[in-house]
């Protein structure tokens, strides 16, 4: 999977970015705030980079804020939000407002996001706000998060209720490893 991409800014859309990579242009979708803070066209940039592996196309998914990777990854696990539903609110609304009105139960908010209902943000809070009420997302610091370790757990096929278990076991046994030795970690128990 690609993590991270570092390259020059080839061309800039209203919704994705190409980074020219040693000559291969990577599309990358982002978010509104994203591609605001790219730099121009021809500089160097480097991004956070999701990427999302269907039956018929692999698409990345990049960031620059860290807190807005969370939050993504966070909302992709939610049932019926996708990835581009998920870069969709996170276009309409920054990624701490987002934590914010999860957190607040403001529905209302969360459903002034383009292609977001009443219902699928009802289904949001439902989904997020223990999550996010634990810290999880939001939460000072650069260590990787449970959701991170979660998420990539949930991606490489494990139910996301084992993850989590899991996840907590392996950040509880090595809190300072760094994300990929706590995969290597939470996939070894739940595979143990």
């Amino acid at each position: 999977m690609i993590g991270r991409l570092t390259g020059r800014v080839a061309e800039k859309t209203a919704s994705e970015v190409i980074v020219d990579v040693g000559g291969v242009g990577y599309l990358v979708h982002a978010s509104i705030s994203t591609l605001a803070a790219l730099p121009k066209v021809g500089a160097e940039t480097t991004l956070r980079i999701h990427t999302h592996v269907r039956d018929d196309a692999l698409e990345l998914y990049g960031f620059v804020d860290p807190e807005e990777e969370m939050v993504f990854r966070q909302l992709i696990q939610t049932p019926n939000i996708g990835c581009k539903k998920a870069l969709a609110i996170l276009s309409s609304l920054p990624a701490r407002e987002v934590v914010e009105a999860v957190r607040a139960g403001d529905v209302r908010r969360l459903a002034r996001a383009h292609g977001i209902g009443k219902k699928t943000a009802e289904r949001l809070v439902l989904e997020l706000k223990d999550r996010l009420a634990q810290g999880e997302v939001g939460a000072a610091g650069g260590h990787p998060t449970e959701a991170d370790l979660v998420a990539g757990l949930v991606g490489l096929g494990f139910k996301e209720d084992a993850a989590r278990r899991a996840a907590r076991e392996a950040i509880a046994e090595r809190p300072e490893a760094e994300l990929a030795a706590l995969l290597k970690e939470a996939i070894a128990r739940l595979r143990g």
